[in-house]
C-alpha cells in the first residue's frame, strides 16, 4: 500500500481504490488534493455515510487506508473526517 501511495504522490497513478467484497457501497480511495496533500475518502454503505479526510503525511494516510481495509480498531481516529454531501 505504501508503494501505491508513492505512485499517487509521484503522479504515476491518479488514485487508489479499495472495495470490500461484502458491498459495492463500501470502499476507500486516496488521491492527491490540489495542495498536494493526500485526500482519503471512505464510504460505509449509503451516500450519507461518505466521508473525507486529508493529510500531508503519507504514513498517516497509509495507516488509515490499511486500517480501513483490514477493519482495524481506531483507524478513524487518524484523520479528521468530514461528511461529503451529494
Amino acid at each position: 500500500m505504501f508503494i501505491l501511495l508513492s505512485d499517487v504522490e509521484e503522479g504515476a497513478e491518479q488514485f487508489i481504490l479499495v472495495k470490500r467484497l461484502s458491498s459495492e457501497q463500501n470502499y476507500a480511495q486516496v488521491t492527491l488534493a490540489e495542495d498536494s496533500s493526500f485526500l482519503m475518502e471512505y464510504r460505509d454503505g449509503s451516500a450519507d455515510r461518505h466521508f473525507a479526510g486529508q493529510s500531508t503525511d503519507k504514513r498517516v494516510v497509509h495507516a488509515a487506508m490499511t486500517g480501513w481495509a483490514f477493519e482495524l480498531p481506531r483507524w478513524q481516529e487518524l484523520l479528521d473526517w468530514r461528511p461529503i454531501g451529494f
